[in-house]
């Protein structure tokens, strides 16, 4: 299950994120997953839920924004959606094709907040979390 390798890898990259705020403060993780990953939604939130929980970062929910496929033919140049692992150009049928999106895995945003204030969004570069 390559799921609870990102999730915690997901839990490391926000700690590092965090800095000097305490783990309790994170509300909200906010990742981009591309379809292409092959991901799926509930054993990631599953394996980061428990991750999350060792390393105190228990209050803090994940929110995943899926990332359609996409690709364009290097034969004929015409854009498409990729919905399956294999995958033809639908003008010429040909699979010879770069992936333009969908293989997308992106920590993008970390909501905290601090005692009693309100929930603060704290947006970050991109850091990208690989099944390890």
């Amino acid at each position: 299950m390559h799921e609870l390798s990102i999730a915690e890898a997901l839990v490391a990259a926000v700690r590092r994120e965090l800095g000097a705020l305490s783990p309790a403060a994170v509300r909200r993780v906010r990742v981009q997953v591309g379809a292409l990953r092959l991901i799926e939604p509930t054993a990631l939130r599953f394996c980061y839920a428990g991750a999350a929980r060792e390393n105190g970062l228990t209050e803090s929910e994940l929110i995943l924004e899926p990332v359609a496929g996409r690709a364009v033919c290097r034969q004929c140049g015409v854009e498409f959606a990729i919905e399956e692992a294999v995958f033809l150009c639908p003008r010429c049928d040909s699979a010879d094709a770069q992936i333009l999106a969908g293989n997308e895995l992106n920590l993008v945003g970390i909501e905290c907040v601090a005692d009693d204030a309100p929930a603060v969004g704290h947006s970050v570069a991109p850091v990208t979390a690989s099944s390890r």
